[in-house]
């Protein structure tokens, strides 16, 4: 899904979608040219062979699709299993969690809630929440200008995870006590500034509903929404879906996941691949089932709208939804993510055409790929061929300017994306540009604004600076996306505070009570890091990175992003003993190749090879030598990039990649090899072949393995599979 931001008044991209669904029929001279029935079974046929053969290649264990137009479903069908253990068939009734795509659902009913006048998109929420408070860098009182608008565009500079309930922790206590933990959040922009996607904002929406209409969330959208859609088995009551016998179990990387969401409105919704066809068919007739309006036309045109919209900008998120410019035309969509589950439902108002996925899993890489393929053949098959995509073009009357080499090099750079990772800019030939991967130049239009022709489609920034000229942020225009400024070569070494050494290691990030991986602090040119990002400090151990996102100390327990975090600390005592042992693993591995090589050598001078069987020594030095390697190898990864599994653990599951299931395995190879290795030194032990010092080292060895296979085994490391 294109996620994105902002600008001013309807462009009109939006226009045409008001014609598309105002009419219910294609517009913008877009004609179809075949007949009012096409024949998609071929298509049906040929994606019907597909799918399992993808599943089976990404362990999926099961599938739902829909297509529809605006008359009634083109296709519908199931796909494998509601799970790995119990092969219940997927039906068309099953249903599936969607996550996020829920978002849209919550916006549903918020425009249903102002359509019976119970709320409005532009009051401040402090007015539905008198108690409501959040807190902010930018702000005295940012409850008093938060919107339901803001809240639903993600507009409100909300961040992602609340500290009570989230995708993390999973916590399962109740709604009221995630919307209170909201209060405790450091909002990360100025609000309205720009689109940062957040859970907050959407599930304190729904809460404002409930609030509002005197009765439970899910009751409210079963009530306003899912019923009059025809939705009957759709529910975000987790009660009700806990007791379906049509439902699927979510699959993540570890194991079959959790039932419940803590994110209600956000994230709670469970449907299926018939009703949530239903329910994109509402969408491409307007707002309408037969016949009857359920949203009024001009609230739900709002939903398709970017709320202040940047000068050329086509793609980005309305109210819960993401909006798009494809195939010449606007593509509406919503995604959803986690707790063992991918959903993703698209449409077309122009050609009257839309799509549903649902699927069991959340490790496979086609959530978007593949309904969109399915979704573009129908839309081929309909028209008679596929409309091509319109690019975004630089005016030919556009003046070029010239941006003076030392201005431009001051914008050069590691920049921040909302969602995480960064892009770089960087001074080549005394111009500013991108390595995509050959070095493509910024072409100037102002002092502060250009484009870069990437594969020949231009992409427009504006940049924005601080009053000594440094960078600030940019801008870009195509779908708003901000990107935040964040480190440089120009950069001056900042004055570091010993205070800070205290919180420089590793801290562990846990789902579910599994380590899933970590975080680290670090010193880097007199400055605070986590990870590649700069930090902040506001006050006394709690920080911010560049691109507002909080990482805190005051408390025994840290959090990142409001997630708890724990410090991943080894004894110095058996780390150093871990160390010797290495070492000792290491002089093997070098010293008893090279005793081989010597004895060879020797033997041939004397031309007299040793024919005589294999002996015990020889099997006991190998046996050595590959636990030595064995050990090399685990002892690398749990010091250093795996140590955030400790005490934790690392469980097995049939889902792991192959990687993973190799390293469970050296797990517990290396106690089994030891054990081994300790066995055939007794019995070499004895023999006279080998030299006192070479006896010592194989000693060493043994005892080296045993050591390090116990602490393994104290540290949880390799854990069961469950029985």
């Amino acid at each position: 899904m294109t996620l994105s931001i902002s600008g001013r008044h309807p462009g009109p991209i939006t226009w045409l979608v008001q014609l598309a669904i105002l009419f219910g029929a294609p517009v913008a001279g877009q004609a179809q040219n075949k007949t009012a029935s096409p024949d998609y079974s071929p298509i049906i046929s040929e994606f019907r062979a597909s799918i399992p053969k993808l599943m089976s290649q990404q362990k999926v264990p099961g599938l739902a699709v829909v297509v529809v137009d605006n008359k009634g479903i083109l296709w519908l069908e199931g796909f494998g299993y509601t799970d790995d253990d119990r092969k219940i068939a997927i039906t068309p009734d099953t249903l599936f969690s969607v996550q996020s795509m829920s978002k849209n659902f919550t916006a549903a009913a918020v425009l249903v809630a102002v359509q019976d006048g119970l709320l409005d998109l532009d009051t401040p929420i402090k007015q539905y929440l008198p108690g409501f408070t959040v807190k902010s860098r930018f702000d005295t009182h940012p409850e008093e200008k938060i919107t339901l608008r803001l809240l639903l565009s993600h507009r409100a500079g909300f961040t992602h995870e609340a500290p009570v309930g989230n995708n993390y922790d999973r916590d399962a206590r109740s709604f009221e006590q995630h919307i209170r933990s909201i209060s405790q959040t450091w909002l990360r922009f100025p609000i309205g500034q720009r689109y940062s996607y957040s859970n907050l904002g959407v599930d304190l929406a729904g809460y404002i509903v409930q609030v509002r209409s005197g009765m439970p969330f899910q009751q409210y959208v079963k009530h306003k929404v899912l019923g009059p859609i025809g939705m009957t088995s759709s529910s975000f009551d987790m009660e009700y879906i806990s007791r379906s016998t049509q439902r699927a179990v979510g699959h993540s990387e570890l194991a079959q996941e959790a039932l419940e969401v803590p994110m209600i409105p956000a994230g709670g919704l469970y449907t299926n691949a018939r009703e949530l066809g239903r329910y994109v068919q509402f969408h491409l007739n307007g707002g309408k089932v037969n016949g009857t309006p359920i949203v009024e036309e001009q609230l739900l045109r709002q939903m398709y709208q970017i709320p202040s919209p940047l000068p050329g900008q086509t793609d980005g998120y309305g109210l819960g939804l993401g909006i798009e410019l494809s195939h010449g035309t606007i593509c509406l969509d919503h995604g959803g993510g986690g707790f063992g589950f991918l959903s993703k439902m698209i449409w077309y108002p122009e050609f009257g055409l839309g799509i549903g996925m649902l699927t069991n899993s959340s490790t496979h890489n086609f959530q978007n790929k593949l309904p969109n393929q399915i979704l573009d053949r129908f839309i081929a098959a309909k028209l008679g061929r596929i409309p091509p995509e319109k690019t975004n073009s630089v005016d030919s009357a556009t003046k070029v300017v010239d941006v003076p080499p030392a201005r431009q090099g001051l914008l050069t750079g590691q920049y921040l994306y909302n969602r995480g990772g960064y892009m770089f800019l960087v001074f080549n030939q005394n111009r500013l540009g991108v390595e995509a991967p050959k070095f493509v130049p910024v072409v100037w239009t102002s002092e502060d604004e250009g484009y870069t022709p990437l594969d020949g489609v231009p992409y427009s920034y504006r940049f924005f600076r601080n009053s000594d000229g440094s960078p600030s942020y940019l801008v870009r225009m195509y779908d708003g996306e901000f990107l935040n400024y964040n480190v440089g070569p120009g950069d001056h070494p900042g004055a570091y505070n010993p205070e800070w050494d205290r919180y420089v290691g590793k801290y562990r990030l846990t789902i579910g009570g599994e380590a899933v991986g970590f975080v680290n602090v670090h010193k880097q040119n007199g400055e605070l890091f986590l990870d590649y990002m700069k930090l902040e400090e506001l006050q006394p151990g709690l920080f911010f990175t560049s691109h507002g996102e909080t990482l805190d100390f005051r408390s025994t327990t840290p959090t990142w992003m409001n997630i708890q975090v724990g410090k991943v600390s080894i004894p110095v005592a058996p780390k150093a003993a871990l160390v010797v042992c290495g070492l000792v693993f290491l002089s093997a591995l070098v010293i008893w190749p090279i005793l081989l090589l010597m004895r060879l050598i020797r033997a041939r001078r004397k031309g007299s090879f040793d024919k005589r069987p294999i002996a015990l020594e020889g099997v006991a030095r190998f046996a050595a030598w590959l636990l030595a390697l064995l050990n090399v190898a685990l002892l690398y990864e749990f010091l250093t990039t795996l140590s955030f599994l400790i005490h934790f653990g690392f469980p097995w599951s049939t889902r792991l990649d192959w990687d993973a299931k190799v390293l469970y395995v050296a797990l517990w190879m290396s106690p089994a090899l030891a054990l081994v290795v300790l066995a055939i030194a007794l019995a070499v032990w004895k023999k006279a072949s080998w030299s006192r010092l070479e006896r010592l080292h194989y000693l060493l060895v043994t005892i080296a393995a045993v050591f390090v296979s116990a602490v393994f085994l104290a540290w949880n490391l390799p854990k069961l599979p469950p029985f």
